[in-house]
């Protein structure tokens, strides 16, 4: 198998249900291009049963840059049928993680070695952490009779991980101890709500030999619902019926759920209009009757409801802490989550359903019985939607480009309107390009709308994002628009799109600058105050060919729209450097400092 055909991690046992939802791209495993059997002269280790562990756990695909404390695992994994992407900075190898669990629903693991490769892993973390994503950072570390001793790489990294809020675990010397632990850690995280976890593999650990096979790795079982109580639905579909507006709220938790099916199945049977936000965009996909679409123009009609169902989301930054303008104080909540600790934080709900977002919505549906629901809600909500989809085009549309540059806006309304029809992922990644996208994508399928979804607000995801999409899902076209800022914390991770040859169609927006900060300079300081966000014109394309990709300058909306069509039939990475305005500035960049989110 070649490297573009990486293999998707299986599903567990219960995500094929009625309940789940599929996510397409699965492809069975098997060993890397260039995998040889390794000499029967050459003894065991302990990474040849860490490796054969995990595989047992459906993980195909691991993202890493190597290292002597990693170095057995990666050479268990390899004979596992583990395909190994290599990248060239091990942020990127963690954000390719965290893109796959966004794309999939599934873990997402990353491999980096001791000391700075640790370090260099935590954003990655970080973001797992805050997103409550099944994200699994997996590390080496000095042997224990080196640690403290001033070795090289040492770092005493599980208090590191702890603190930033990961689960964390140290896999013991004994081989076979080491794989019994890794077994069992995994299958309780798969039983737990999503969350991010750190495993530490010493050297020694690693290295160990182990003269005779290890046990016969077993099984895993299987994967367990979190039901919920018959009360707590009995009180939900009470409050709701009850409303005459209301809306659903589906965040992350409902696609980490698989819920896309239970969510379509809720709304039809319910009639109550839907608003997908963070993962679960495209959970409903955008063009059924009763989507609202993302938070831009769903956000026009949220207020307006009188009970939201939230589901598989916290009100933290992103919510604005689930206060107004959103959530008017007299709007009743009812939130459901795995975790109760989300009922805990920012706004507490009227009413909390612990349990499954997948269960919830279909136990919701399944026992509905009617409503108070006005006829004219979901025609209300909509024609909400509608209207914020306007202003954005008006704003675009009445603030046109200078000559010889082209309108941010412009590459997200040309991907959707030349490629719309297609199967995509898409990523965005940056702060003013992220802004001016966003309200003109469409999300069609499950992980197809891939952006900066957590409160760290990281940029310089968006290319690591894309290749894990695109190595998750090659039945599909990705499509990456980027800031030119963003594109360039990850840049030489063109090579590793090439090297291991996806499909990738990266659309730039170069304005020189970091847009966003410096558009709030200006507005905040004045000109003088515009400090260490101008870098002028960074080639791009010129990069990319150098990097071995198709690199394409663009001016004008011709050559956009051109390049577009060229780049969405090549077989390889497609980079459209494309030289848009500086100067323009949208309103909700702006507002932005005055929402009090940050």
């Amino acid at each position: 198998m070649g490297k573009g055909a990486a293999p998707a991690n299986p599903p567990p046992p219960e995500e094929a249900s009625s309940l789940g939802d599929p996510l397409g791209g699965e492809r069975s495993g098997a060993p890397a291009d260039g995998a040889q059997p390794v000499s029967p002269q050459r003894p065991a280790h302990s990474g040849d049963w860490l490796g054969a562990a995990l595989h047992s756990r459906g993980v195909r695909t691991v993202f890493t840059l190597p290292g002597g404390q990693i170095l057995p695992l990666l050479d268990g994994l390899r004979r596992a049928g583990v395909d190994c992407v290599d990248v060239h900075h091990e942020g990127a190898a963690a954000q390719m993680a965290v893109g796959w669990t966004m794309a999939t629903g599934r873990p997402g693991v990353a491999v980096v070695t001791a000391g700075a490769g640790f370090t260099n892993a935590l954003s990655g973390l970080a973001d797992g952490v805050l997103g409550r994503q099944p994200l699994r950072l997996i590390a080496g570390r000095t042997d224990r009779a080196r640690q403290g001793r001033g070795a090289v790489q040492d770092l005493d990294q599980l208090p590191v991980a702890r603190a930033l809020g990961s689960g964390v675990s140290s896999l013991p010397p004994a081989p076979e101890a080491a794989v019994a632990d890794l077994l069992a850690l995994w299958d309780s995280l798969d039983a737990a709500p999503p969350r991010a976890h750190y495993v530490e593999v010493t050297a020694d650990t690693a290295w160990a030999r182990v003269p005779s096979p290890a046990a016969p790795v077993t099984p895993a079982p299987r994967k367990r619902r979190a039901a919920p109580s018959a009360e707590s639905i009995a009180e939900a579909q009470r409050l709701l019926a009850a409303a005459q507006q209301p809306l659903v709220l589906c965040g992350s938790g409902a696609f980490w759920s698989g819920a896309g099916i239970a969510l379509r199945r809720f709304v039809e049977r319910t009639g109550i209009p839907a608003i997908t936000t963070s993962a679960a965009r495209g959970l409903l996909t955008d063009r059924h009757q009763l989507a609202l679409g993302g938070l831009f123009h769903g956000a026009l009609a949220l207020p307006m409801a009188d009970c939201v169902l939230v589901v598989g989301t916290r009100f933290d930054g992103n919510l604005l802490f689930g206060a107004e303008p959103l959530f008017p104080a007299e709007q009743r909540l009812v939130l459901v989550d795995r975790d109760p600790a989300a009922a805990t934080g920012g706004r507490r709900p009227d009413h909390f359903v612990e349990g499954d977002a997948a269960m919830a919505l279909d136990r919701l549906s399944r026992g509905w019985g009617g409503g108070q629901m006005s006829d004219e809600w979901p025609k209300r909500a909509q024609t909400a939607v509608a209207a914020s989809q306007e202003m954005w085009g008006v704003q675009a549309d009445g603030h046109p480009a200078r000559e010889g540059l082209v309108h941010p806006a412009s590459l997200a309304r040309t991907v959707q309107t030349v490629l719309g029809h297609r199967r995509l992922t898409v990523v965005v990644d940056g702060g003013d390009i992220l802004t001016w996208s966003l309200p003109f994508l469409e999300a069609r399928l499950p992980g197809s709308l891939l952006t900066t979804s957590t409160t760290l607000g990281t940029v310089g995801v968006g290319l690591p994002y894309a290749i894990a999409a695109a190595l998750a899902h090659p039945d599909r076209l990705t499509v990456l628009i980027t800031g030119d800022g963003s594109l360039g914390l990850a840049a030489m991770e063109l090579a590793t799109a090439v090297r291991h040859g996806v499909r990738l169609l990266v659309l730039v927006s170069n304005n020189g600058s970091w847009g966003d900060v410096r558009h709030y300079q200006l507005a905040r300081l004045g000109p003088q105050g515009v400090v260490a966000s101008i870098f002028g014109d960074i080639r791009f394309d010129q990069l990319a060919a150098a990097l071995g990709a198709t690199g394409v300058r663009v001016t004008d909306e011709a050559g956009l729209l051109q390049a577009v069509r060229r780049g969405a039939q090549s077989s390889g990475v497609t980079v459209v450097d494309v030289a848009t305005d500086p100067d323009v500035e949208n309103w909700l960049m702006e507002a932005m400092g005055t929402l009090g989110i940050m």
